[in-house]
């Protein structure tokens, strides 16, 4: 199985102070991503309009756009997603914008305010932000989508149905 999880050094720096993951991550978003996917979870997007190396796709929110909500913890150290709908319209921020087909190839997940999971709106990015960033396709990734094949017209969405963060 593929997986490249990575977590920036203020989540790991807030876990070790005994910080729940949970409460960390919860009213997040996940962003998924086409272009090179970042060396680390602290490494700063760039999605400047045409010259950039990245694109947001779609941004994953629970219904009515609201934050992403996980479970508590259960035996085997790992937390879920709950039973509500995890979706979002694919709509292209970055390299490439307006309609078109794009392939998937990382996700953030980061907090509210992490504008653009991790870009702050200019490419600039840093590490004080909780994210998770890891690797996405149709099987065997950190997430696992129908399709990496991303169309914005408008109106396709994109879902997640299954999401699990587990601690070894």
């Amino acid at each position: 199985m593929a997986s490249d999880v990575k977590i920036s050094d203020a989540l790991a720096n807030k876990l070790l102070e005994a910080f729940s993951l949970k409460e960390l991550l919860d009213g997040g978003f996940i962003s998924v991503y086409g272009g090179t996917v970042p060396a680390t979870a602290d490494t700063a997007l760039n999605l400047a309009v045409g010259t950039g190396v990245h694109t947001r796709l779609v941004q994953i929110t629970a219904p009515a756009g609201a934050g992403l909500t996980l479970l508590s913890p259960a035996a085997g150290r790992a937390i879920t997603k709950t039973s509500a709908v995890w979706s979002g319209i694919n709509t292209f921020v970055g390299k490439i914008t307006g309609a078109g087909t794009e392939n998937a190839t990382f996700f953030r997940w980061h907090p509210a305010a992490d504008v653009d999971g991790g870009a702050g709106g200019s490419g600039v990015g840093g590490s004080t932000d909780y994210r998770i960033q890891g690797l996405v396709s149709t099987s065997g990734a950190d997430l696992n989508l129908t399709s990496i094949s991303i169309t914005d017209n408008g109106s396709a969405t994109t879902g997640v149905s299954v999401f699990e963060i587990r601690v070894p």
